[in-house]
């Protein structure tokens, strides 16, 4: 009985980890969608693009973090059952995008295009920070821990 209960206990966990890290990366696809835009309305559809090369290189660096991101995501997604780290490796690198995603924003926000009032209400909302500087410590202590992973997650 006690193994049926730590199942369903680490499947629960599983689906709430899961549906945590969703959330970053949904906050960090509205971030770069909105940069995006910003940036083909700044380079005039893209035909001004050699005036603006650093920091389209910048946004085209960061959109390929966030597909990677929700790439793992959905890897995440479907190898939970047989996959342990699975989970793990999706939160951990998700928060890192998510971190440099909301300190590129702050710091370049005019390029940007994105208010510091979306950015704040996304990736720079308690939750988001938290889950940040949470999974930086998992990842810096360079090992995996379901224990340490569902209290990252538990922060969202």
């Amino acid at each position: 009985m006690v193994a049926a209960n730590e199942s369903m206990d680490l499947s629960e966990s599983r689906t709430e980890g899961l549906a945590g890290v969703s959330r970053v990366a949904t906050c960090l696809r509205e971030i770069v969608d909105a940069a995006l835009a910003s940036g083909r309305e700044r380079t005039n559809g893209g035909r001004d693009i050699d005036s603006h090369q650093v920091h389209t290189e910048r946004l085209a660096n960061l959109a390929t973090e966030v597909e990677a991101a929700e790439s793992l995501l959905a890897y995440a997604q479907r190898a939970a059952e047989h996959d342990q780290f699975a989970l793990e490796t999706a939160a951990i690198f998700t928060a890192m995008v998510a971190s440099r995603a909301r300190t590129s924003a702050f710091e370049q926000g005019d390029v940007f295009g994105v208010s510091s009032e979306q950015i704040e209400s996304t990736l720079g909302s308690s939750e988001m920070q938290a889950f940040i500087r949470a999974s930086s410590c998992l990842d810096d202590a360079g090992f995996h821990s379901c224990f340490f992973l569902s209290r990252l997650l538990s922060l969202l």
